[in-house]
């Protein structure tokens, strides 16, 4: 049996082209700053292992994560000195001040980066490591900031001898051009036509031709019209000399500071060279992680089994070009599932329904998997370890080669049949076609049989109706396609794992203006066990898309329903918690409206005393407005509970009172995690607490009820249709709200309205706020102007 190698550079550079991944790579490239990083990212190759590309993901989606929050590595404006660096190597060589410059510029580049890994170590799986072997060379950036300046000129700070050569030289130019003012001032006329120059570094004088042969001196040139000749004095030719040879001086020692400090550099260039390799990794890392963000990459989990679940995937070119375009196309999400058993995936459906597509989007992010790049899809997508990827899509025929479509098809099958392995996937677009399809179809059905044994798995795309039913019959196989509107007659881009998909090619022909008697004598032509799979699969299709619509509304509503039926048990817990507190201040509150009513009574006895009123009628005024207070008194006494039941004591069939609600009915079930469901008159089923529970019929207490246990069950009496919180504190009137807002619902109300008054506004907003985000409640909105305007809120309720 052949060892195949960890990959195959052919087959991997045949399936990068077909699936346009070094298109990709230029896209990721892009965000790069430095050449070579973008050469780096534009050449990547598979890497040899799962770790290894676990390890490139992490860091990606750790940059990316970095940058989502705003940190992103200073690497902006950076120059790659590694040329440099790498071109000294011999010593004595020497490098200009504007390479010198970079370097010392790439080192501080290199140092802020540093304390940027070193501040993120924890987040940045490799970034301690970068930071540790990182060393600053804090002296060859000091002496070459020192000794050349910001427009690159050699300062004279880089060395004594320098400072002295310019400072003679300025002394030396300023004495000559004194001496030369001078002599254009003996022989002018004052017409401007003599001037003091420079011919290379000696001082000449431009004088008239006819004033030339006073001065006794060399000619080193005419003017170019011949009018003027530029002559040096016999007595400048001394100091002439002395400026251009300290002229020469300098140079040399210019020369000597700038190989100097290449000394210096070329000693430290391994140094120099890991930190610039540091940044060069932190700027590849950067653009892939800038490429992660733009196209909501993740990083997938790697099965070990060869498991494949693909969610939300997208096809990064095709979203590119979406968005270049600038309109309200979007890439449709690809969602694909293939268990570990399954080997072969045929995919059908209509011309332009998406299936290249889609086998191009998976071929595609097998390729990013392997480079380490993460993935454009949803977290939780799985992803196998695909050694090698075989790709077979579009046409290769050559006429020089003589080759045609199905020879050139039959040539790549034949390549693929030899080296694919059990850990290698096969892509193939429209299997079978370019020769008759009864014999395509058979050819296309004998590879893939050997394909499930041979590869790891085999995607293939197909309008050959036998291969739907070999999908069908095979173990290992299975059948997928993209939705199509049978309707409309066009693609929805939904793949479908599971369900063959048809053809449409007759319907899609009809609509293209093909005549309508040519359509169906087509029909008629098909043979009748083809025409009733298709229609089969019309049917089939048609009945998944009703049954996918319906599941979805039943799982919103069982959504919903959950949210509802959790935020009543938590507003149960808060009461059970709270019960004590709420009737011990409700019995205050209630007392002291008992005293004030007292008071006010007495101040009204006092005033009728006053006004002469007979005694007997005082006294019985003054008896029943007792009479009144024992009564109101008693009705705010804690009422004292027949007995609350553990769970222990709570057994079916027993009659109990649910203290919360006043109620009683029959348990039904045992408790179930501390929970009872209790039976009601009448039929509605309550679940709440064993605590919340009393021995014998409870006893109905009007008025002190504190929300229902089940949203399930109903309401005491009439409901009213409006609610007064005007002048209540904010909590206080939330609280009533939603309790007004469950008697409402529960009684089948469809409208009722809320009273909060306008003043400040601050109830209206709480309401407004709280209610529109009420699964509860269709819509709210202020009242006629008639029946309070702002004042009043207007609830529709579902």
């Amino acid at each position: 049996m052949k060892t195949p190698p960890a990959f195959d550079p052919t087959e991997f550079r045949h399936a990068a082209g077909k699936l346009d991944f070094g298109q990709l790579l230029e896209v990721v490239a892009a965000g790069a700053v430095a050449e070579r990083s973008r050469d780096e990212i534009c050449n990547s190759l598979p890497l040899d292992s799962p770790e290894a590309v676990e390890r490139s993901q992490d860091g990606i989606v750790a940059f990316a994560a970095l940058a989502e929050a705003g940190e992103t590595a200073p690497i902006g404006g950076w120059r790659d000195t590694r040329p440099i660096l790498e071109g000294i190597v011999a010593p004595g060589t020497i490098v200009g001040a504007e390479e010198l410059v970079s370097v010392a510029r790439g080192e501080r580049t290199a140092a802020a980066v540093a304390d940027f890994l070193s501040a993120h170590a924890a987040e940045l799986p490799a970034g301690d490591a970068f930071a540790q072997r990182y060393r600053f060379e804090r002296e060859i950036v000091r002496r070459i900031e020192r000794a050349i300046g910001p427009d690159l000129e050699v300062l004279d700070a880089a060395s004594r001898d320098l400072a002295r050569i310019r400072r003679d030289t300025v002394a030396l130019r300023a004495r000559l051009r004194r001496a030369a003012a001078g002599v254009v001032a003996e022989h002018g006329r004052g017409r401007g036509e003599e001037f003091v120059t420079l011919r290379g570094d000696r001082y000449v004088l431009a004088l008239p031709r006819a004033e030339a042969g006073r001065v006794r001196g060399i000619v080193h040139q005419e003017s170019g019209s011949g009018a003027s000749l530029y002559i040096e004095p016999l007595s400048f030719v001394e100091e002439n000399n002395q400026v251009e040879s300290l002229v020469q001086e300098e140079r040399r020692e210019i020369e000597r500071v700038l190989r100097e400090l290449t000394s210096l550099v070329r000693e430290a260039r391994t140094q120099l060279l890991f930190n610039q390799e540091m940044l060069g990794t932190v700027d590849v890392l950067s653009a892939k992680a800038a490429f992660a963000r733009r196209y909501r990459c993740v990083k997938p989990v790697h099965s070990a089994n060869g498991e494949m679940r693909l969610f939300e995937a997208r096809h990064p070119l095709l979203e590119r070009a979406f968005s270049l375009e600038g309109g309200d196309r979007r890439v449709s999400p690809l969602e694909i599932g293939c268990d570990a058993a399954l080997r072969v995936l045929v995919v059908s459906g209509p011309n332009a329904g998406g299936k290249t597509v889609a086998l191009k989007t998976v071929g595609l992010l097998v390729l990013m998997d392997r480079a380490g790049l993460p993935l454009p899809c949803r977290e939780g997508s799985i992803l196998p370890w695909y050694r090698d990827l075989f790709v077979d899509i579009g046409d290769d025929q050559s006429i020089e080669m003589s080759l045609s479509t199905f020879s050139s098809r039959i040539g790549r099958m034949k390549r693929i049949l030899e080296l694919a392995d059990r850990d290698d996937l096969v892509l193939v677009d429209e299997i079978g076609d370019g020769t008759d399809p009864e014999e395509g179809g058979a050819i296309a059905e004998a590879m893939l049989e050997r394909l499930a044994d041979a590869a790891g798995r085999t995607i293939v795309t197909t309008h050959l109706g036998r291969l739907k039913g070999w999908a069908h019959e095979t173990g290992g196989a299975a059948n997928a396609s993209l939705e199509f509107d049978d309707k409309r007659l066009e693609p929805l881009f939904r793949f479908r794992m599971g369900v063959p998909g048809r053809s449409w090619g007759i319907e899609m022909a009809g609509r293209m203006g093909l005549p309508v008697d040519v359509i169906e004598s087509a029909k008629k032509r098909m043979s009748e066990e083809n025409l009733r799979l298709e229609e089969l699969l019309a049917d089939l299709e048609r009945m998944e898309r009703v049954i996918g619509e319906e599941r979805k509304e039943l799982l919103e509503k069982k959504r919903l329903l959950t949210e509802l039926v959790d935020r009543y048990r938590e507003r149960i817990d808060d009461i059970e918690k709270n019960r004590g507190e709420l009737e011990e201040r409700a019995r205050r509150e209630a007392l002291d409206i008992v005293s004030g009513t007292r008071r006010e009574m007495e101040r009204l006895v006092r005033e009728i005393r006053s006004s002469g009123a007979e005694k007997t009628v005082i006294r019985r005024t003054r008896e029943r407005i007792g009479e009144r207070r024992k009564t109101f008194e008693g009705r705010t006494r804690p009422r004292e509970r027949r007995g609350t039941l553990s769970p222990g004591e709570v057994v079916e069939g027993m009659t109990v009172g649910i203290i919360s609600i006043g109620k009683t009915g029959r348990v039904v079930s045992a408790p179930d995690r501390g929970r009872v469901l209790v039976e009601l008159d009448g039929g509605i089923r309550v679940e709440t607490k064993a605590s919340d529970l009393e021995r014998g019929p409870a006893e109905t207490q009007a008025g002190r009820r504190r929300g229902t246990v089940s949203w399930s069950a109903g309401p005491d009496g009439p409901v009213e249709t409006e609610l007064m919180i005007r002048g209540l504190e904010r909590a206080e009137a939330l609280e009533k709200v939603d309790a007004f807002i469950d008697r409402a619902v529960l009684a089948g109300l469809g409208e009722v309205s809320i009273i909060h008054g306008i003043g400040r506004g601050i109830l209206k907003r709480a309401v407004y706020d709280t209610l529109r985000g009420d699964p509860r409640v269709a819509g709210i909105h202020p009242g006629e102007p008639a029946f309070g305007g702002d004042g009043v809120a207007v609830v529709k309720l579902k």
